[in-house]
């Protein structure tokens, strides 16, 4: 995260950091960038992993999930925020 030029200080600064329950955000320009230690409705890592894209930022891989995993993650949520994500996140394959 600091290689991307997020000020990292107060995670370092946490008495009883919990590596599951830790959720990193940070806005860029043009979009944002979600860290998360785990995600719910998912099979096994090497199977999401898998399926992954991968973008450089400044010189740095980024691992992405995958659509689709994204997709089954925020049903498994099902909060009206992640049903408007699916939503959205299917019509553009409608606009494709």
């Amino acid at each position: 995260m600091e290689e991307l030029g997020i000020n990292v200080t107060k995670f370092r600064n946490e008495q009883a950091p919990n590596p599951k329950k830790s959720f990193f955000t940070h806005e860029f320009e043009d979009f944002k960038v979600d860290f998360l230690p785990e995600l719910l409705g998912l099979d096994k890592f090497n199977i999401s992993f898998s399926a992954k894209s991968v973008s450089v930022i400044n010189g740095i891989e980024i691992y992405i999930l995958s659509k689709e995993d994204l997709i089954k993650s925020k049903e498994t949520t099902a909060r009206k925020i992640d049903l408007d994500d699916i939503n959205e996140l299917r019509a553009l394959d409608d606009n494709n």
